[in-house]
C-alpha cells in the first residue's frame, strides 16, 4: 500500500479522508464514527494486524516446507514398499503369486511396469 492510499478506519472500518493538503490529518467519512482529525500515522499503525500478518506469512511458509517433505517422505516410503514388494516375490514361483497378499503383488508389478518404461516410482 503506498503512502497516499489511506486503510479503512480503524476504528469502525470505513472510508477515511485528508483533511490537510500536506495529508497528514486523516478524518472517517462514516457517519458517526469518532474518528476524527488523527495523524496519518496513528491511522495507518496496525500494530496488531501487521503482527498476525506477518504470523501468517511465517505458519504458510512452515506448511509448504511440511507438504514438500511429507512429498519427499511418501516417495521414499513408496521406493521401500516397491522393494519390498519384489523381494517378496522374488524367491515365489510366479504360479504361487496368488497366494501372495493381493497388495504387495499389485504393488511389485506397478512398480516393475514404471521402472520398464523408465519413469521414477510414484507413491
Amino acid at each position: 500500500m503506498n503512502e497516499l492510499e489511506l486503510k479503512p478506519c480503524p476504528l469502525c472500518g470505513g472510508p477515511g479522508l485528508y483533511r490537510s493538503a500536506l495529508r497528514r490529518w486523516v478524518k472517517c467519512t462514516a457517519p458517526n464514527c469518532e474518528m476524527q482529525d488523527v495523524t496519518v500515522k496513528r491511522w495507518q499503525s496496525r500494530p496488531i494486524e501487521d503482527a498476525l500478518t506477518a504470523r501468517i506469512a511465517e505458519l504458510e511458509s512452515e506448511v509448504r516446507r511440511l507438504e514438500a517433505d511429507n512429498a519427499r517422505l511418501r516417495a521414499v516410503i513408496e521406493r521401500a514398499a516397491c522393494t519390498l514388494a519384489r523381494g517378496r516375490m522374488a524367491g515365489v514361483d510366479p504360479g504361487e503369486w496368488a497366494w501372495m497378499a493381493e497388495q504387495d503383488l499389485v504393488r511389485a508389478v506397478n512398480c516393475q511396469r514404471q521402472e520398464a518404461l523408465g519413469l521414477e516410482v510414484q507413491p
